[in-house]
């Protein structure tokens, strides 16, 4: 079988391949998945999903439809996935001038507020199997967050073989 990534024979280099096979850029805020929503009707409990994850998984959709991807067919092969969230600097991150960055402490080198990365990925993941990116998600054996500061604010995701 033929590597999706390098194009060589999967076997040879034993499924060890780290070339992305897909790329997106989802634009915005990094959003996480939220608990779902419970309603009744008569005596019985519904579970919905929350109204903010539909429309957050929407815009995963179009960074789909908008990026370069190969699906993976085969429900046994390993998966890859580097999902990086970039969040908008605040205000306080920047001195008078608004230009230069203040150097106040360890929040500023990384982000520690919400969403957490374990959300964050499982709308994306989710979403990616409902859209046939993948047959599961549960073949995802390496998944690498992270969270950082940047100028404008998007979630990168980058997935291959393994």
């Amino acid at each position: 079988m033929t590597c999706l990534g390098c194009g060589t024979d999967r076997e040879h280099h034993a499924m060890s391949c780290n070339k992305p096979i897909g790329r997106i850029v989802i634009e915005g805020e990094p959003y996480g998945k939220r608990a779902p929503q419970l309603g009744r009707r008569g005596k019985h409990v519904q579970i919905h999903p929350h109204k903010a994850d539909k429309a957050y998984a929407k815009e995963i959709v179009k960074a789909l439809e908008a990026g370069a991807w190969t699906a993976i067919t085969d429900n046994r092969a390993p998966i890859w996935v580097e999902i990086t969230a970039r969040f908008q600097r605040g205000k306080s991150h920047f001195g008078v001038d608004g230009v230069t960055l203040n150097a106040n402490g360890r929040e500023w080198i990384e982000p520690t507020k919400k969403p957490d990365t374990d959300n964050i990925s499982k709308i994306i993941l989710d979403t990616f199997t409902h859209n046939g990116v993948w047959p599961d998600d549960s073949q995802v054996t390496r998944n690498v967050q992270e969270k950082v500061w940047g100028d404008h604010p998007a979630v990168l995701v980058e997935w291959g073989l393994r």
